[in-house]
């Protein structure tokens, strides 16, 4: 049950997020790898914050929730479903009215799965992608059949520019 509104709530948010990249455009850094992915996004962020109103994401939520969450400039509501529902209307407010909005959002994007990155760059306008490095036995290696198949998801974010 708890996964089944896990998923409501991931539509609902990527759904937001996609109108908010519609209606503001800002540029999009996507950052990604295996290793150093939060302390680049943090570097990046640092050197644009002092032109420009830029947005990153917070700590390493870099996942299918966490993107969502960074574009509509929400938190995270954990296991309170009263903080979900919040979220899902300030994500409508921030569709339907209009708001100060980042000129640059600086992502983080993790894979914990085969299709993660895939998916994330299927909706996101990525304006730039960075790639960090990847280890010899990456993290979430697990989820995947090779070194190489972690690659190949990883590559999947240059489709998205």
């Amino acid at each position: 049950m708890k996964t089944f509104f896990k998923k409501i709530i991931i539509s609902i948010l990527a759904f937001e997020a996609k109108l908010v990249l519609r209606k503001y455009k800002p540029r999009v850094i996507a950052i990604t790898g295996s290793v150093g992915k939060t302390s680049t996004k943090d570097a990046i962020y640092t050197a644009l914050k002092t032109s420009f109103h830029v947005r990153k994401t917070e700590k390493s939520f870099n996942s299918e929730i966490g993107i969502p969450l960074t574009i509509l400039g929400l938190s995270n509501g954990w296991n309170d479903p009263r903080i979900w529902i919040k979220n899902i209307f300030k994500g409508l407010k921030t569709v339907i009215t209009k708001q100060q909005y980042p000129a640059w959002l600086v992502l983080e994007v993790g894979a914990d799965r085969p299709g993660d990155i895939a998916w994330v760059a299927s909706w996101v306008p990525i304006d730039i992608a960075v790639f960090t490095r990847i280890g010899k036995v990456p993290v979430h290696v697990e989820f995947y059949k090779s070194v190489a198949e972690v690659i190949k998801e990883k590559s999947q974010l240059l489709s998205g520019l």
